[in-house]
């Protein structure tokens, strides 16, 4: 039996069984007994590869699981998801080449007051869509041109939204333009060196000017741009925000020091020595650290 009619059966049961060809292409073993827990590994944990979804079956199985995945959110959410969706493919027509969800909702990690987020590669802009359910709808939107440019330039964005995002609609079009497992990320890393560069030189200011509020945006900023960074100089893709801390501290295989840089306050209500030496610590860690490895 093929992959694909095995879907269909997923919310009936725990366990399923992998089409040879379609283990061996996305983890190269032997078929098995898989769990939905081992898929996850497959499609999400492994942060340095990317599966090779060229092959057809395995972009087929890749656009049913995310279906599946969408279908574990609340009803309510799934339906309004999909609602969007046919909104956007309504509006669009057949210029419409793919669309995913992006964001918390993707990563199971939404909150309430959390938006619907979509990634649309479209042979034209997409104009506002109006807010559905009370949630506001946010669609990032690119031409096919734009796509590939951005898809060439190792684009953060595009990058997380391929390898986390839950494919909801593609025209035989997205499958051919998945990461490979040899990516890089070597533009990706140089605009982050000269991110980083400015971040610290801004920060260094900050702290001169003695402006308790600057030094919390810059010190803030630099933090998070740290620890994203940290991940990607490993050849792996950030994950959602609020994942960052845990992937940063394992990404860097020294806990006692990534809890330091996680556990920085960058709030403004704290001492200006304390924003100083937080500043020490960042600055330390990113010319010790990460500097040659990007």
């Amino acid at each position: 039996m093929r992959l694909y009619q095995i879907l269909s059966v997923y919310s009936k049961c725990d366990h399923f069984y992998l089409d040879t060809r379609v283990y061996n292409e996305i983890c190269g073993k032997n078929s098995k007994d898989t769990t939905l827990e081992d898929i996850d590994a497959i499609f999400a944990a492994n942060e340095k590869t990317f599966v090779n979804f060229s092959n057809e079956l395995v972009f087929s199985f890749k656009s049913s699981y995310d279906m599946f995945r969408l279908y574990q959110l609340p009803a309510r959410h799934a339906g309004s998801i999909l609602k969007v969706k046919d909104i956007i493919k309504k509006v669009t027509g057949k210029k419409l080449c793919s669309l995913l969800l992006v964001g918390s909702y993707a990563r199971n990690m939404a909150s309430e007051t959390s938006d619907y987020d979509f990634l649309a590669i479209c042979d034209e802009k997409i104009k506002h869509i109006q807010n559905q359910d009370g949630k506001k709808i946010e669609v990032i939107s690119y031409t096919t041109e734009e796509f590939k440019n951005a898809l060439s330039e190792e684009d953060e964005f595009v990058l997380w939204g391929l390898k986390y995002g839950l494919l909801l609609y593609d025209n035989d079009y997205l499958r051919y333009f998945f990461p490979s497992r040899d990516n890089t990320f070597f533009k990706l890393k140089k605009r982050k060196k000269d991110l980083l560069e400015r971040l610290v030189y801004r920060a260094s200011l900050s702290i001169s000017s003695q402006n308790i509020s600057a030094m919390s945006v810059r010190i803030d900023d630099l933090k998070k741009q740290i620890m994203r960074s940290s991940v990607i100089a490993l050849d792996c893709i950030p994950k959602s925000s609020p994942e960052i801390p845990e992937q940063f501290k394992k990404s860097i295989n020294n806990g006692e020091l990534a809890d330091e840089i996680i556990r920085i306050e960058t709030t403004k209500y704290i001492a200006e020595q304390q924003f100083e030496e937080s500043f020490k610590t960042l600055r330390k860690f990113y010319f010790t650290w990460l500097r040659d490895r990007l």
